[in-house]
């Protein structure tokens, strides 16, 4: 959504990845699904490295992608954030996109 805009009103901002994690979807909703449905099923922690390694590496392209994942390794809750330059934050909560 863009203010009183709303881009679509079906495409699904929560995304379960795996059994270890889920991540919210905020910028392109294609650069985002097709990046987040192509990860490996890992926790939050490896996840979240992958991701924004690819991401740094792939700057050029002028993606958009603000994500969370979210999800447990040992037990523990984790949330990470990572954009399209490759930001990589570990968050004990946070707010991203629309």
């Amino acid at each position: 959504s863009m203010g009183s805009f709303i881009g679509s009103s079906s495409v699904v901002k929560i995304i379960p990845l795996n059994k270890h994690c889920l991540s919210t979807m905020a910028g392109g909703a294609a650069d985002c699904y097709y990046l987040l449905s192509s990860l490996p099923p890992l926790p939050p922690k490896p996840l979240s490295l992958r991701l924004s390694e690819y991401l740094f590496s792939s700057r050029e392209k002028k993606l958009s992608v603000g994500t969370m994942l979210c999800g447990f390794s040992a037990e523990t809750p984790q949330i990470y954030y990572v954009d399209s330059t490759g930001l990589r934050s570990k968050c004990h909560y946070n707010a991203v996109g629309s």
